[in-house]
């Protein structure tokens, strides 16, 4: 098995996944993870010579009493691993694996669900090659592999923290810090304290927010008594308080006369600092407020200084 690559040079080293042969190149290799930058090489590894004729270099599979598995440099005398003993099912384990190489080429891989990022993960710390598949992330993105939605995020920002991956980080805390449902509650403190201070102090700029407009609303009732009626019918529209509400709200008075937009600007700018949609990454047509954005305010952003992990650092 080949990994798909624009690498001209013929693969020079063997590797036995749990079985399957995978053929790799061993620059890619070193540049790409630091366990084998490592290990290829080291003075305990150099004197064994490879077993398999044309490659510079194999490894195979061993498997640990825990059912775990890794894949070691092989000689000789090494025995093929007893596959009785893995933990789990093969065809997965060796899915992933080759996905994590893929990542380390720069090929695209398919996911089947968000939750398969986890076990992949799990590979790339082992095999020191998170910023790999970091940046593969990119292209999951793109191609609609990986969506954040309320349903995902809960699911995705631990991979997202662990990948050190800013722009699916964000996303997910738009979603986490802007849930204003009790359908669907979210508790932050599940994610860890890093996650946690994080969601919470972007709750609190949205909490700031909605008092300021709710503030600058009571303030332009005194000048414009006739607000009221677009208030009340917007309260019979949406439940008030919430953010269908106040987008509701926001759409009546767009749609009103420009006399009442005039009046209303200083309203109208505290709605849309409160209202703003800062997600990336959707793949539809709602908009906030809207079906499964109606208990949802998307404002939250999240600045390089506030990411939970050192954006300038390159391996870790």
């Amino acid at each position: 098995m080949h990994v798909l690559t624009a690498e001209t040079t013929l693969p020079d080293t063997y590797l036995d996944v749990l079985g399957v042969d995978l053929y790799v190149h061993s620059k890619t290799l070193k540049e790409k993870s630091k366990y084998f930058e490592a290990f290829l090489d080291s003075p305990d590894k150099a004197t064994k010579p490879s077993t398999r004729a044309g490659y510079k270099y194999t490894w195979v599979s061993m498997i640990d009493e825990d059912g775990s598995w890794y894949l070691v440099a092989a000689d000789s005398k090494t025995e093929p691993c007893d596959l009785s003993k893995l933990e789990g099912n093969k065809g997965e384990h060796v899915s992933n694996f080759y996905k994590l190489v893929c990542a380390m080429y720069g090929a695209p891989f398919d996911l089947n669900s968000d939750k398969d990022l986890a076990p992949i993960i799990e590979l790339a710390d082992f095999y020191q090659g998170k910023p790999a598949l970091s940046a593969a992330i990119d292209g999951l993105l793109d191609r609609g592999q990986l969506r954040v939605t309320e349903f995902t995020c809960p699911f995705l920002v631990g991979p997202a923290l662990k990948l050190r991956h800013a722009k699916l980080f964000r996303e997910c805390i738009v979603y986490l810090a802007g849930n204003w449902s009790i359908r669907m509650p979210y508790n932050p403190r599940a994610f860890g304290p890093k996650i946690f201070e994080i969601v919470r102090n972007c709750m609190k700029e949205i909490t700031r927010k909605k008092e300021y407009l709710d503030a600058s609303l009571k303030e332009h009732l005194k000048l414009y008594p006739w607000l009221a009626e677009y208030m009340s019918a917007a309260a019979a529209c949406e439940a008030t308080d919430t953010p269908a509400y106040y987008n509701t709200l926001w759409s009546m008075i767009k749609e009103s006369t420009k006399y009442d937009q005039e009046c209303l600007v200083c309203a109208l700018a505290a709605m849309e600092e409160l209202l703003g949609d800062k997600t990336e990454l959707r793949f539809n047509k709602f908009y906030r407020g809207e079906e499964l954005y109606n208990d949802f305010y998307l404002s939250s952003v999240v600045e390089d200084g506030n990411l939970p992990w050192d954006p300038t650092q390159e391996d870790w």
